[in-house]
């Protein structure tokens, strides 16, 4: 039940991929090692880095990720405006700054809780996942994960 940070993705063996991505896809942890086996359940959230540039990552590793983002998108002039302001601010005083998004962490965890509680509650229709399929389907989306992930994505979202 925590997170699973795959650091530079394109660069881990195919083989540790595999296995990382299959225990996340089946819930399921087992470690088995000198005669001892212990299995328990296994439901981080999962994300992961990686630079194209250092190489491909796998197309069916890849798949396995509800979001794709970029970070090369170019900063707005106020989103670097405000890198500058807390980066001078944490030389500064960087417990200040430690606070304050400890505070932010505090509010999202309490919002997160609270959207699973309503998560159940939230309904998506046939005619909104029509729609999600015919933009996977727009957007030459292969297999089913597409719009699967998305009709997720706006359940959560909702």
């Amino acid at each position: 039940r925590g997170v699973l940070y795959l650091d530079e993705l394109n660069l881990v063996e195919d083989t540790i991929a595999n296995l990382l991505l299959t225990v996340v896809a089946e819930g399921v942890n087992r470690v088995e090692r000198e005669g001892m086996s212990v299995t328990h359940p296994c439901r981080p959230l999962s994300f992961a880095t990686f630079n194209p540039e250092e190489g491909e990552v796998i197309e069916h590793v890849l798949d396995r990720f509800a979001m794709l983002l970029s970070a090369d998108d170019p900063l707005t002039l106020e989103e670097r405006v405000e890198g500058v302001e807390i980066a001078a601010r944490w030389q500064d005083d960087w417990r200040c700054v430690a606070e304050e998004a400890g505070d932010d962490e505090e509010d999202i965890a309490l919002a997160i809780a609270l959207a699973r509680a309503r998560l159940d509650d939230v309904r998506v229709s046939d005619e909104q996942i029509g729609y999600l399929v015919d933009r996977a389907l727009a957007g030459r989306c292969q297999g089913h994960r597409p719009e699967i992930f998305a009709v997720k994505i706006a359940r959560a979202s909702a």
